[in-house]
């Protein structure tokens, strides 16, 4: 065998590429060239994102946008009760004394036969801790030297009550009552003051007015339709329910010369009406 021969069988037995083949390893190296190319574009699209979203946090396109920072809370200092400095005192802490003033307790006062009113007994209240004492109804605790003032503006007239006999024109024995005047500090008769008598399953109210029997300022209280021996208590009081006067007590009489009881009342200090 010559050379030529030996050197043209020397190669692998494979048989010769054909242009198929090398159109398909071409086809090959240009899929991988694409998908090289699309990684690459990725890459780069995605250094850009993440490069805008680190400029620009709050951009919308950021999935992940930062919280908004919190208000910082502004701190006050309450002020110590206890010196802070060395030397520093506060001033001291006193707490105010108050003084319980002694009150009188008035009580009613009953008026017996001849118009002497007697004062009845009644216990003084003090603050806590201190003595009760004794003392008339209506006398009122005052300084000495300070002129006492009334506790009430009205006050039954001395001389009454004044037990006398009804009239015939007015029912005569079968009729009990009270009747009289209010006057005023100037000795004027006062309409539209309330007199209220309370008894035993009894009470009733009157305004004081002018009247044919008694004049103006008057007022007339039927408390039985016969004389009969009771207690009843008799005051007077503002249409406002202001009471104007103690409550007096007239212990009336099983007799028609005494069926028709006065009492009359008087005011003893300033009062607006």
């Amino acid at each position: 065998m010559s050379d030529l021969e030996s050197f043209g069988n020397s190669g692998s037995d494979a048989p010769p590429a054909t242009l198929e083949d090398e159109r398909e390893r071409a086809g090959g190296t240009a899929f991988y060239n694409i998908v090289t190319i699309l990684f690459l574009l990725l890459t780069i699209l995605s250094v850009a994102f993440i490069a805008l979203i680190y400029l620009n946090p709050g951009a919308p396109f950021n999935p992940f946008p930062p919280q908004a920072a919190l208000p910082t809370p502004t701190l006050f200092v309450i002020p110590s009760a206890t010196p802070t400095e060395e030397g520093e005192q506060l001033p001291p802490t006193t707490e105010p004394t108050v003084e319980q003033p002694t009150v009188s307790v008035l009580t009613a006062t009953e008026v017996v036969a001849g118009g002497t009113p007697v004062p009845e007994e009644t216990t003084e209240a003090t603050p806590p801790g201190g003595e009760t004492q004794a003392t008339p109804a209506s006398v009122a605790t005052a300084l000495p030297g300070t002129p006492t003032l009334a506790l009430f503006p009205f006050a039954i007239q001395d001389g009454t009550p004044e037990f006398t006999q009804n009239s015939e024109e007015n029912g005569g024995c079968e009729f009990m009552g009270l009747v009289g005047q209010v006057f005023d500090l100037t000795g004027q008769p006062v309409d539209g003051i309330a007199v209220v008598a309370k008894g035993e399953n009894f009470e009733t109210l009157y305004l004081t007015q002018f009247s044919t029997a008694y004049g103006p300022g008057s007022y007339q209280i039927e408390l039985n339709t016969a004389p009969i021996e009771a207690e009843f208590e008799v005051q007077l009081w503002s249409v406002a329910g202001q009471a104007l006067s103690d409550t007096y007590v007239v212990r009336t009489r099983e007799t028609c010369e005494e069926n028709l009881i006065f009492v009359n009342f008087v005011q003893n200090r300033e009062f607006e009406f």
